[in-house]
């Protein structure tokens, strides 16, 4: 929300100040296109992630508030990992209920149904940014 009230207070100076509108869109060109390498390169980051992860049988614990979202908490082996993504509502799991998640030890994250499925749908609107924006360059 800041982004976008930062922008239409650079656009409306940029109109006061007379400045050439082919700047401004050449800049605001520049920087969406940042945004969606930006947005390309933490997809890849998190899929090495996952992709480096193991199947494991997990139990939903409880919810921890971290920072404004809650987190699901998973116990796996006895230990208690945290899941890489925010939880969704609560209605959406079922406590005490053995589930499939992919565990990266290395990281302590554990990544669910949800996380996947979020990662997914990122992943797929991020290459039709990144081919639109290379569309638009071109």
């Amino acid at each position: 929300m800041e982004f976008i009230l930062g922008a239409a207070v650079v656009i409306v100076l940029c109109i006061i100040l007379q400045v050439d509108m082919g700047i401004v869109i050449i800049g605001i060109e520049i920087i969406s296109g940042l945004a969606v390498a930006l947005s390309a390169a933490v997809v890849f980051l998190e899929g090495f992630f996952i992709f480096r992860s193991e199947w494991k049988e997990a139990a939903l614990l409880r919810f921890e508030q971290k920072q404004k979202r809650k987190v699901a908490i998973y116990q796996i082996d006895g230990k208690e990992y945290k899941c890489a993504f925010p939880a969704n509502p609560e209605c959406m799991y079922k406590k005490d209920k053995v589930c499939k998640v992919l565990l990266n030890r290395r990281m302590s994250w554990v990544f669910d149904k949800y996380t996947l499925l979020t990662y997914v749908i990122w992943s797929v609107f991020t290459l039709i940014f990144a081919f639109a924006g290379i569309r638009i360059f071109l």
